[in-house]
């Protein structure tokens, strides 16, 4: 069977947008400007003190002992609350040789910060392994006065940050010696683990054939 050049060309076209462009397209990395699960959860924590700020009437003068509960990657959460404490222009005590010298203190206790991923998927037939990416902080935060030990205010908070990211970056995207920024990988669905293979093998199948049949 001859097949006229014009009709030759248009069908190699079409192999070329239905089977080329996707994989082209799943080798785009899209990690530039994704936050690490640190950045997330920090970004949280932080987000969580300003709100903590509007509703306590802190003031940008105002001096205060941070005084944060220990416990497993504690830090992430102390970093971002003093952080956002700063850019309100408070002065910030949080070591223990310098506590003691502000006008308020706050206590900072209960953290609980998760990440986790869920809805797996895949972008076309043969494009990127992708996932839904959620980030969960929570804190008890109490301000009182230094010297009286008035209550100003307490309160707990919690907020969450959903994103999606490719799951060939997630090790990337996660702190090794931080076990709170690491989540379980998603298994993939049912798709990707049992039909998909059949249809690349189908659709490589077919394009095997067309290639050799136009050729006759």
């Amino acid at each position: 069977m001859k097949v006229k050049s014009g009709h030759k060309s248009a069908l190699i076209l079409l192999i070329f947008i239905v089977y080329i462009l996707p994989a082209k397209a799943g080798e785009i990395n899209t990690s530039q400007g994704v936050k690490t699960n640190l950045e997330c959860l920090q970004y949280l924590y932080g987000k969580i003190t300003a709100e903590f700020i509007e509703r306590s009437k802190i003031g940008s003068s105002d001096s205060i002992d941070l005084i944060c509960a220990q416990g497993e990657d504690s830090w992430i959460a102390r970093d971002a609350v003093e952080s956002a404490l700063k850019a309100r222009g408070c002065t910030v005590f949080s070591r223990k040789d310098t506590l003691g010298s502000a006008k308020m203190l706050m206590d900072a206790a209960g953290f609980e910060m998760k990440i986790r991923y869920e809805d797996p998927f895949r972008e076309g037939i043969i494009g990127a392994n992708k996932s839904r990416r959620v980030a969960t902080a929570s804190v008890a935060l109490r301000l009182t006065m230094r010297n009286t030990q008035e209550l100003l205010f307490t309160q707990s908070m919690k907020e969450e940050f959903a994103d999606t990211v490719r799951v060939d970056d997630i090790p990337g995207l996660e702190l090794p010696s931080a076990r709170s920024t690491h989540g379980e990988l998603p298994s993939g669905s049912f798709i990707d683990r049992v039909i998909e293979p059949f249809v690349i093998i189908g659709a490589t199948g077919v394009v095997v054939y067309l290639f050799f049949h136009v050729r006759t």
